[in-house]
């Protein structure tokens, strides 16, 4: 009996078409064959998932543990498992690095599509190299613990221009912001659309959106989304704001 547990295989070592994957084998190699082997401590024949994070989970049986790598042989595939039918990418901007990590394990939980980290006005300084293998690492484990088949992408750092450009391919787009400001008002929320595929989420730092910001939002017709009276850090504001949205289109699925 499968006990939904989930490893991490890079794409490149999987089947490239979804016709040959069942019965071909998969290697667990580094971290997820020790984490198999030494810490779940599986045994040949037991059943668990595996993922590329690229919308595709095997369901496989453990066909040999081995010094180097766990053999697992392909039962099943399955295609898009645990993954939102809204697609939600969120642009957000964190002011210290400790706290944008956990922001983007939890989003990633949540189902965020992708993730754009964001400068603003406000901001405060983003490092110039992101720390790609970590964050990486993070978003891998919070992909394989939440059940998911889709790796979330993490884009390279934007500005606030750049984010508003391309925004305008999205069906709905949304700024978090309060208070609402009166010329925004009558496009406050807007959850009220059918058939929408795709989103985009601003959510700005500490400090808020500068007023040159907020005025760009209004020119681009971007809605504004209240998140209650207590005034939430940043990353807790996309968090909620990401739950929201998500539960919304994703509720009758």
């Amino acid at each position: 009996m499968a006990r939904n547990e989930y490893f991490y295989i890079a794409p490149e070592n999987c089947p490239r078409t979804d016709e040959e994957s069942v019965g071909k084998e998969l290697l667990l190699r580094g971290e997820e064959h020790r984490h198999l082997s030494k810490v779940l401590r599986h045994t040949a024949g037991e059943q668990v998932f595996a993922t590329a994070g690229d919308g595709r989970i095997f369901d496989c049986k453990i066909t040999g543990i081995e010094k180097d790598c766990s053999r697992l042989v392909i039962r099943e595939i399955e295609l898009e498992r645990g993954e939102p039918s809204f697609r939600l990418v969120i642009a957000q901007a964190i002011p210290k690095i400790n706290r944008f990590e956990w922001f983007l394990e939890k989003v990633v939980e949540i189902g965020a599509f992708e993730i754009w980290p964001m400068q603003t006005r406000f901001t405060e300084v983003f490092p110039k190299k992101m720390k790609v293998d970590r964050w990486q690492k993070i978003r891998i484990a919070a992909m394989k613990q939440s059940g998911r088949s889709r790796l979330p992408e993490l884009k390279p750092l934007q500005s606030f221009d750049e984010i508003i450009r391309a925004s305008e391919k999205f069906d709905l787009r949304w700024i978090a912001h309060t208070p609402i400001p009166e010329i925004a008002k009558n496009r406050a929320q807007q959850f009220e659309f059918k058939n929408v595929k795709t989103g985009l989420l601003l959510v700005g730092p500490e400090g808020g959106f500068c007023e040159q910001e907020i005025q760009q939002a209004i020119e681009a017709g971007i809605s504004f989304i209240e998140l209650g009276p207590t005034r939430l850090r940043s990353e807790t504001a996309g968090i909620v704001a990401s739950s929201i949205i998500l539960n919304h289109y994703c509720a009758k699925d």
